[in-house]
């Protein structure tokens, strides 16, 4: 084999393990989320955090920045992708707890 292919191979399992974790991350602690009230203002939240991670990477690689003021941030919520998970699901417990999604009545045509 040459060691451009075992490269390859090394890139290909590192990629769908970065896929899994983002599997493990995010969908599966927010399925209870999503039965409760708090969910919109969960999604508004986390969109909102991501859009300031992504402008403020954007501007220090478009050197209009010296540093990425959120780097630091990013980092530890990368190496640490099991307790973001927890954290995430224990708050979706809370909020199923405190704030359940009250049930919406079906209206059926006549």
């Amino acid at each position: 084999m040459s060691v451009r292919w075992k490269r390859s191979k090394i890139r290909n399992a590192s990629g769908v393990s970065i896929e899994l974790t983002q599997l493990l991350v995010v969908p599966l602690p927010m399925l209870p989320l999503t039965q409760t009230a708090c969910y919109p203002a969960f999604r508004v939240g986390t969109a909102v955090v991501g859009l300031l991670f992504s402008a403020s990477w954007l501007l220090e690689r478009t050197t209009l920045t010296d540093s990425d003021p959120f780097e630091g941030v990013q980092l530890w919520l990368v190496g640490h992708p099991l307790l973001v998970a927890e954290a995430v699901a224990a708050l979706a417990g809370i909020a199923r707890l405190l704030a359940p999604r009250p049930v919406q009545a079906v209206s059926q045509a006549t």
